[in-house]
């Protein structure tokens, strides 16, 4: 059996049993792109619908709707996809929903030389739904949450679900300066699953530059990151940004263009199996 297909099926154990896991692991790189320019270390000043993982609180301080798809895929048979949109609300506040699919299917069973090995094939598919709301509680700080249902599936051999809820608060500090705190699936119905995450995050701009910091507390564990981003802004159509991420030890790049009210997103990044590519695009209304 090859080593791809043996990851796949101790992860397919995981969830047909009560192994005491981190379920949420597909959900680490967020649902757009941005963040991950960024290192992750986005949860002071996300923008468009990207804020509704990143942190909720900043959908009340997003003016426009925005949405936003991105699709890439990962390690050869990896699929990754995303779908988000965000809204405002008169008089009521901002919302945000988003559903996010990653897996692999249709995979044959192989020996190490690629040889089939019986008959069927097998599948692994994460999917994540979203629904957020974010109210301002003055002109500068806003309160939100985020409620989370995740599923798993291992083909024919099993499925689990998860419930979680995140909360969000951000707070404009200056023009140029912002604070951002998530408290990451503190709440949920399997918490020896869906282990808690704590982010604080601070935003600077510079002319521009962009400096994100973000410190993240994981409680499985039991570690605490430090993830750094940098942003080049010339221009109100191009940005180029750069981060590392302490959590995986990989730095990111990415570039955005903005044409009118669209916009394409471009990141990639060296990982442990491979250089990975993803692809997002926003329509803002």
């Amino acid at each position: 059996m090859n080593k791809k297909l043996l990851y796949l099926l101790l992860a397919a154990l995981i969830i047909t049993t009560n192994t005491t896991g981190y379920a949420a692991f597909f959900l680490d790189h967020g649902l757009d792109l941005k963040g991950m320019q960024y290192g992750g270390a986005y949860t002071a000043n996300p923008e468009g619908s990207g804020a509704l993982y990143w942190n909720v609180a900043n959908l009340s301080f997003q003016n426009k709707t925005e949405l936003y798809t991105a699709y890439s895929k990962l390690f050869s048979e990896v699929n990754d996809f995303s779908l988000l949109m965000n809204g405002n609300i008169r008089g009521i506040g901002s919302f945000g929903i988003a559903y996010y699919r990653s897996g692999v299917e249709n995979i044959s069973y192989t020996d190490n030389y690629g040889n089939p090995i019986g008959s069927g094939n097998f599948s692994f598919v994460n999917q994540a739904y979203y629904l957020g709301y974010s109210c301002n509680y003055n002109e500068t700080q806003a309160l939100g949450i985020t409620a989370k249902g995740i599923t798993q599936t291992a083909g024919t051999i099993g499925q689990k679900k998860y419930l979680s809820c995140d909360f969000g608060y951000k707070i404009k500090l200056s023009g140029t300066l912002a604070l951002g705190i998530l408290l990451q699936d503190v709440v949920s119905t399997s918490p020896k699953e869906l282990y808690g995450i704590y982010r604080c995050g601070i935003s600077y701009d510079l002319a521009v530059l962009k400096f994100n910091i973000d410190y993240l507390s994981h409680q499985l564990f039991k570690k605490t990151y430090i993830n750094l981003g940098a942003g080049y802004e010339p221009f109100d159509f191009f940005k180029i940004r750069g981060g590392y991420n302490a959590y995986e030890k990989n730095c990111y790049l990415g570039i955005s263009i903005i044409i009118n009210e669209l916009g394409f997103d471009y990141l990639t990044s060296e990982q442990e199996l491979g250089i990975i590519q993803k692809f997002g695009l926003s329509i803002r209304i």
